[in-house]
């Protein structure tokens, strides 16, 4: 198990201010809680587009119109569920509420996704692997693979 430094970021990511959350050199772990899924596309795209720069594995929690999600991506070793392929039906692409004005969510949607976030993301950093690649909750199911 690593030493690692933390940083957080409380401000929205844009293409402009994308590249100053990253560092070289070491594995830049990305915790996104994001609601649009076009921010969530625009973060994998960044990364893909310098991942010889920049090393890192996406945690990106967050909700759809009835259902909150987990996925998680190792862009080093190609590993977990494809963030872009996940969400290649275009009708998320415009999405832009947030998930407290999303129609069918409950709260517990939203919390079991942020356990299975952390749960996941304590797991790489003790273990340096990913257990699971997605999570997808509703109300009435969570789906694990």
């Amino acid at each position: 198990m690593g030493i690692y430094d933390i940083d957080y970021f409380c401000e929205y990511v844009n293409e402009k201010n994308i590249e100053q959350f990253f560092n070289e050199d070491v594995i830049n772990i990305v915790i996104g809680c994001i609601d649009t899924v076009k921010c969530r596309l625009m973060i994998d795209t960044f990364i893909k587009q310098n991942i010889m720069k920049y090393k890192a594995v996406y945690f990106d929690g967050g909700n759809l119109d009835s259902t909150a999600q987990v996925i998680v991506y190792d862009y080093i070793n190609s590993i977990g569920q494809d963030i872009s392929e996940f969400f290649k039906d275009k009708e998320y692409l415009d999405q832009t509420v947030s998930c407290s004005e999303l129609g069918d969510q409950t709260i517990l949607a939203n919390m079991m996704a942020a356990t299975y976030l952390m749960t996941n993301v304590c797991f790489y950093i003790e273990n340096e692997e990913i257990k699971y690649t997605h999570y997808i909750i509703n109300k009435h199911f969570i789906q694990v693979n």
